[in-house]
């Protein structure tokens, strides 16, 4: 049986908004031989922290988790058609799909927070220069953790061609 929280995460999937970005992603990275944004990617992420979560004994309802898996990304068809990050843009793109699916404001400031900072950044103040609390921190640095651990590079066909550099690659299974 599905419970209520995680329902909204159901919600999400059916999304209209939801759909089309993925679609989106989906055609700007059609020929695109490295790691692709795509739910495969998405679900990955949010096992991964689900998991990062738990070991920590952070108390997380699994929904917030899984939706911010799911969202942190579906900006990335702005940043190959408008240059926009990705992170900006998929944090801008969240909050209408978020609150259609019945998320508080306050799962909403937390969800949006994970998703504009996934990609490393570590700030004491948010957008609006209001604190980030240090359990806050803790999720988004679990959730950026769980972001770069996601890709297998190591059983990547392309991998001596990525423009990462080696040292931010996964190279063997992390735990």
């Amino acid at each position: 049986m599905i419970t209520q929280r995680m329902e909204r995460v159901n919600l999400i999937l059916k999304h209209k908004s939801f759909m089309a970005y993925v679609h989106a992603i989906k055609a700007c990275e059609n020929k695109r031989i490295y790691c692709k944004h795509n739910m495969s990617h998405f679900m990955d992420v949010a096992r991964l922290t689900y998991l990062k979560i738990l070991t920590a004994e952070i108390s997380l309802d699994q929904s917030i988790i899984y939706a911010a898996a799911l969202l942190h990304d579906i900006g990335k068809f702005q940043q190959y058609k408008e240059s926009i990050p990705h992170e900006k843009a998929s944090a801008q793109l969240a909050p209408a799909i978020l609150k259609d699916c019945g998320y508080t404001n306050a799962e909403i400031k937390l969800i949006v927070q994970m998703i504009r900072y996934h990609r490393g950044f570590t700030l004491d103040v948010d957008d609006t220069n209001a604190p980030i609390s240090a359990e806050t921190k803790r999720i988004i640095a679990l959730f950026q953790e769980a972001d770069k651990q996601s890709r297998m590079c190591f059983a990547c066909n392309a991998h001596s061609t990525c423009n990462w550099p080696n040292e931010k690659k996964n190279l063997e299974i992390i735990l």
